[in-house]
């Protein structure tokens, strides 16, 4: 069960790319980096990419992966996290080019301030955990005391990012189509269901991740080996949480 769920939320990942891109670069005109309309297209594309992509396969990794080295695991965690925060920050920057090119004002929806404030605990939970887990920078008991924190902030962030996505959605659309939403164009449609995949895959991921029984196995000396050693602790005794 646990396999098959993994491959629906590879599926909507995949379904919410496509349907990103469809909506983008067919209704919205492609993209582009000259602060027109093109450029704000890369802002939801990027987004969707990195805190909603490459971030819940981040999280998916310590189920998915449950009997391979944790450090390799690790590793992959890490990377995949890098990849959402550089996606995140050309989102960013795609977004706030084409408001001040326009003339328009920054971070003032709620879209936005939900967004600001998901990129920002992002940011802050991806730098902590660098240190803490990635490199040894950090004792094991800080590890022990942090790691609960680190578990729920990164099911809360990706929560945080689906719903950011929701509001962004029809935001967008209210101020491109608002005067034929009703009559539901083509357009219309594919927003709708890229939303529908979003709402989908927050709750299959969120379920993945927090299912008790689908934990990884538990194993001290790999737990805390950083990932920039290939040394493996040794004699230790610590009873952590396990893993997502």
């Amino acid at each position: 069960m646990l396999y098959i769920l993994i491959g629906i939320a590879e599926a909507l990942c995949v379904a919410a790319l496509v349907l990103v891109g469809i909506w983008m670069g067919v209704y919205r005109g492609g993209v582009a980096w000259d602060g027109s309309t093109s450029e704000f297209n890369v802002h939801p594309i990027m987004m969707t990419l990195g805190l909603i992509v490459f971030n819940g396969n981040a999280l998916m990794l310590y189920r998915a992966c449950r009997r391979t080295p944790h450090v390799w695991v690790k590793t992959a965690h890490v990377v995949l996290h890098c990849l959402a925060l550089i996606c995140a920050c050309v989102a960013l920057a795609a977004v706030w080019q084409y408001h001040d090119a326009n003339g328009l004002p920054n971070v003032y929806s709620i879209h936005s301030w939900i967004g600001i404030t998901v990129f920002i605990l992002f940011a802050v939970q991806w730098l902590i955990g660098l240190f803490m887990f990635a490199f040894p920078c950090a004792s094991l008991q800080q590890r022990d005391r942090y790691k609960p924190l680190h578990i729920f902030l990164g099911v809360f962030i990706f929560g945080g990012a689906c719903a950011a996505a929701l509001i962004g959605i029809e935001d967008k659309l209210m101020l491109s189509i608002s005067t034929t939403y009703s009559s539901r164009p083509p357009e219309a449609y594919v927003a709708n269901f890229f939303g529908y995949v979003i709402l989908a895959l927050a709750a299959v991921v969120t379920f993945i991740v927090t299912f008790a029984p689908w934990k990884r196995p538990e194993d001290i000396a790999s737990e805390w080996q950083p990932i920039v050693t290939s040394t493996p602790a040794r004699g230790l005794n610590i009873q952590e949480p396990s893993d997502l």
